[in-house]
């Protein structure tokens, strides 16, 4: 049924609207989050670059949520080996290492939280060596300041 739904030219516009419905991961709605990370990180969709930023949409669908982060990872880190043309389509790697850092309370036991951390730190560092020399660009290192000139007359 969601592959229906997204097989429509407006197909980033349709995964966007759902992103932004779905943004409260406490909320119900498991079924149809968990079809979106699939649809949204099938081969087909990726490869093309039929919806631009689906895996970041992914993510951001499935961020909250560790099942759902367990279901994205091991998918994401095969579609970034096998198209890393497509990693502008990914989240930041920062992101990606903000929520390795900051997992949710969850009952998950503690060695496979352990696993997910550990697969979203090597998802950054595989999106960061396919984006190259700009990834460094993606974050600056320090926020950028207008420096005062002294006037002269």
């Amino acid at each position: 049924a969601v592959a229906e739904a997204l097989d429509v030219p407006a197909a980033e516009l349709r995964l966007n609207a759902l992103t932004a419905a779905l943004a409260n991961p406490s909320r119900s709605h498991a079924a149809l989050r968990r079809a979106l990370v699939f649809w949204a990180t099938e081969p087909e969709i990726v490869a093309p670059g039929q919806v631009a930023e689906s895996m970041a949409n992914a993510f951001d669908i499935s961020n909250g949520n560790l099942d759902l982060l367990r279901l994205y990872v091991p998918r994401a880190m095969a579609l970034i080996s096998a198209f890393p043309t497509r990693a502008t389509d990914f989240p930041q790697p920062h992101r990606l290492r903000d929520v390795a850092d900051n997992l949710p309370e969850s009952d998950l036991p503690a060695h496979l939280q352990s696993d997910l951390r550990d697969g979203l730190r090597a998802l950054a560092r595989a999106v960061e060596a396919a984006l190259g020399p700009q990834a460094a660009l993606a974050v600056p290192a320090a926020p950028l300041r207008a420096k005062a000139a002294a006037r002269t007359a």
